[in-house]
């Protein structure tokens, strides 16, 4: 099994092989003993709105993969497929491992962004519809609604185990 990905300009790209022994690359082997914790996440951008990523942190280093590849400024990638099959396999290897498997922000980040959201919008949706036609403060609200809740739905920090991998936090293609 393997997976070729480069996140951003600063990296180069790198061929990752799973075998009986780890992680294999460009940079060589990671031992499956020495990954210490694997966590994925759901990380949308302003233009780009299905990006997953799966963060591999072992003893001595660690580097994350993304289901999209940077080929060049504005230009990138999407390889979903072989990203979502490659991860499943990695956590198929670690079963059997002391590996701590998380998922979606920060705790802290997490609690300190969900009140200061709501409470933003709904200063904002006020705002609008107590000064501006209430219709349109009804349809930003309902925008907003649309796009924060599945966001911070799959972003909830939580833990997991290697077989019951989170499938939000997976791309669908």
């Amino acid at each position: 099994m393997q997976y070729t990905n480069r996140v951003d300009f600063r990296q180069s790209e790198i061929t990752y092989a799973l075998n009986e022994a780890g992680v294999d690359s460009n940079v060589g082997l990671l031992p499956y003993k020495d990954i210490t914790a694997i966590h994925l996440s759901f990380e949308p951008t302003k233009y780009y709105i299905n990006i997953y990523k799966c963060a591999i942190i072992a003893k001595n280093r660690s580097f994350t993969l993304s289901n999209r590849r940077y080929i060049s400024i504005g230009n990138f990638d999407y390889q979903s497929a072989d990203y979502t099959t490659f991860v499943r396999a990695l956590h198929t290897n670690l079963t059997q491992q002391n590996t701590e498997f998380t998922c979606g922000k920060n705790k802290s980040r997490y609690w300190l962004e969900l009140p200061i959201a709501i409470i933003g919008f709904s200063i904002l949706f006020f705002t609008i519809s107590v000064f501006a036609i209430p219709i349109v403060g009804v349809l930003f609200l309902a925008i907003i609604l649309y796009k924060l809740v599945p966001y911070y739905k799959r972003n909830k920090p939580e833990t997991y185990t290697p077989d019951h991998i989170p499938i939000n936090l997976l791309p669908t293609s």
